[in-house]
């Protein structure tokens, strides 16, 4: 849960910044299971030219004001703990900014 609201925070503020600067904002978002896999993808307009995924990853790398920075950061964190549950894809593409995070439960050992 954690991830998905930081996602939708990131998409809904970058959609503000969009909008003052004169653009439109829009901010598209599905779920889906099949199988016990769940995925779920986010994405939103972009204005510009954004940072590599690796630096946005960044702790401490905002474009917002008055933020520390820590959102992706904080993401990365999370998948990397869960490797083999989770995949963990973002990035711009055509001017979206893209999210997307598959849970494979499949991968999850059975607890005792």
């Amino acid at each position: 849960m954690r991830i998905i609201g930081i996602a939708f925070d990131n998409a809904i503020e970058a959609s503000q910044q969009l909008e003052a600067l004169g653009g439109q904002r829009r901010v598209e978002a599905m779920y889906y299971q099949e199988g016990g896999d769940f995925e779920f993808m986010i994405r939103n307009r972009i204005g510009g030219p954004v940072a590599d995924s690796d630096q946005l990853a960044q702790a401490g790398y905002t474009t917002k004001e008055e933020h520390a920075g820590l959102g992706l950061a904080n993401v990365k964190e999370i998948v990397s703990q869960h490797d083999e549950q989770m995949l963990l894809d973002y990035g711009p593409e055509d001017g979206w900014f893209n999210f997307s995070l598959t849970l494979l439960p499949e991968n999850v050992e059975e607890e005792i």
